[in-house]
């Protein structure tokens, strides 16, 4: 699926957590690869930790499996 802010970049990229739009709006580099709006989450909630960030790209180079 790709992302509506970035046409040209999925949202996930199963085994590339660098070519995955999700990754870059987490980490808020989403602008330098032509994303925009803000970084997630969205609103004055905090950041996901570098932890939390690192749970979510391990998935994406597993494969990102639904199940």
């Amino acid at each position: 699926r790709l992302s509506h802010q970035l046409p040209s970049m999925p949202l996930v990229t199963p085994s590339a957590p660098e070519e995955s739009y999700l990754v870059h709006k987490l980490r808020g580099t989403h602008l330098e690869v032509g994303g925009e709006d803000d970084a997630m989450p969205p609103g004055n909630r905090e950041p996901l930790s570098e932890e939390e960030i690192q749970l979510v790209e391990e998935w994406i180079l597993a494969g990102a499996r639904k199940d």
